[in-house]
């Protein structure tokens, strides 16, 4: 770069220049003349003029970090004023620059720099969107097998660059850099999840068009919690707490990490909604005529889930932990809807007890397949709803049908009376006016 080979023979040409005045000149000069301190003011005040009209020429990409490097470092350190065989005196020099041009080009740097942060994102979209329709699996994979794409990961290399060219400037701009990195990479994540909005959508209108969405969808997750990894390791060795920045960077770190926490839950959505679409049918079937007489649908059910939690091993463990805790919830509140969804009534104590039994066989069926992946939390289950619900189909006697009631309440207290009035339509023994009295009793009308 021409800047930066006319800046360094600049300096070598006044460090030859001031050691022939300190050699030659002050011998043959009187002291109180000073020479030294006045050819440093003449250089000083020439070399100012000359810097202001490389600036008002119009200054390009890295110029500006040549230019304030070479004005704020460079030229007051060791490498020019502060040589050791100079002796200058600087404290009556003044800046090189004033400061309101000094501030102009480090705005100017830093818009220059958010203008290519913009330029880089929009790219790096268009890239990785054409990645994920692909029919091939994610080339990106850590040490362990966690698949990955690497749009994020690029991006904090960028970021990075930055910081140490702007740390080669000054600390403050160091700084002002990492604030703009980290909001930068906000605005990537607004981007990013329109894309992959755009992403499900156009998948689930014709499944059969992308062959791998569940594996694209797992990167996505996995860049998602990367990026809040990556973003604490360089706000920990950038940010020290005693910063004035300290404040402003903590702020706009805990918004990054909220936003891409958030965008890895509805990513995690996606993922499973895949899954859950295969699954319909089969929830469709439970709590039927044929689902009392049939294992078909929780045995196809829990088959399905299993070939999925298989590919989900691709997710890193924290983001694998929070999915199979995600379907666990989801699944069971598809159990519990076909419950209440009045598709059948039982027809005697016969059946309800045998309904009621099929229920826990089930609930314990679906607690073993996510035991068998990892989840082993049994005792505070959402699972352990259904045996709940359970008992309350089982009980034959209606007189001690309140009891189970209340208990249900107490353990659900969001359960609202439709809810419990299909519930209890599902029993099969009692009319419609009965059940609405006996809710109105355990949830008086009005408080749900």
């Amino acid at each position: 770069m021409w800047l930066v080979r006319h800046l360094e023979i600049t300096r070598q040409l006044i460090i030859e220049d001031l050691r022939v005045v300190n050699t030659l000149c002050l011998p043959v000069f009187p002291p109180s003349w000073e020479v030294s301190h006045l050819f440093v003011r003449l250089y000083h005040e020439c070399l100012a003029r000359h810097l202001e009209d490389v600036i008002n020429n119009g200054l390009e990409g890295n110029e500006y970090v040549a230019l304030l490097s070479w004005v704020l470092q460079t030229y007051p350190g060791r490498e020019l004023l502060a040589h050791p065989d100079l002796r200058i005196n600087q404290s009556n020099l003044g800046p090189l620059l004033k400061p309101e041009v000094v501030d102009q080009l480090l705005e100017a740097y830093m818009a220059k720099m958010t203008s290519n942060y913009s330029d880089w994102m929009q790219r790096a979209i268009e890239t990785e969107t054409r990645d994920w329709l692909r029919n091939i699996e994610p080339e990106g994979q850590d040490a362990e097998g966690h698949y990955t794409t690497e749009g994020l990961i690029l991006f904090f290399q960028i970021v990075e660059e930055n910081l140490q060219v702007s740390q080669t400037i000054s600390t403050d701009l160091m700084l002002r850099s990492l604030s703009l990195g980290f909001q930068q990479i906000i605005q990537y994540g607004v981007l990013y999840r329109n894309a992959i909005v755009e992403f499900k959508t156009k998948h689930f209108e014709d499944r059969s068009q992308v062959m791998y969405f569940t594996y694209y969808m797992i990167a996505i997750i996995n860049n998602c919690l990367h990026v809040t990894e990556l973003a604490l390791n360089m706000k920990t060795r950038y940010l020290k707490p005693n910063s004035s920045f300290a404040v402003e960077i903590g702020r706009i770190f805990d918004h990054l990490v909220q936003a891409y926490q958030k965008l890895r839950d509805e990513a995690s959505e996606y993922l499973l909604e895949e899954a859950f679409l295969d699954l319909e049918p089969h929830f469709s079937d439970l709590v039927t005529r044929k689902w009392l007489t049939s294992s078909v649908a929780v045995d196809t059910i829990c088959a399905t889930l299993d070939d999925y939690f298989q590919d989900y091993t691709r997710l890193k463990p924290n983001n694998y932990t929070f999915v199979i805790q995600e379907a666990r919830d989801l699944l069971t509140r598809k159990y519990l809807h076909a419950l209440m969804n009045r598709k059948m009534s039982f027809k005697d104590d016969i059946e309800r007890r045998e309904g009621s039994e099929k229920m826990i066989r089930e609930m314990q069926q679906l607690q073993e397949l996510f035991s068998s992946h990892g989840y082993k939390d049994l005792v505070n289950s959402p699972l352990e709803a259904i045996a709940s619900l359970a008992e309350v189909i089982r009980i034959s006697d209606v007189e001690f049908l309140a009891l189970e009631l209340h208990s249900v309440i107490k353990t659900f207290p969001d359960m609202s009376s439709d809810q419990l009035i299909n519930l209890l339509f599902l029993r099969g023994d009692m009319n419609r006016a009965d059940i609405k009295r006996k809710v109105s009793e355990i949830i008086p009308e009005g408080t749900t």
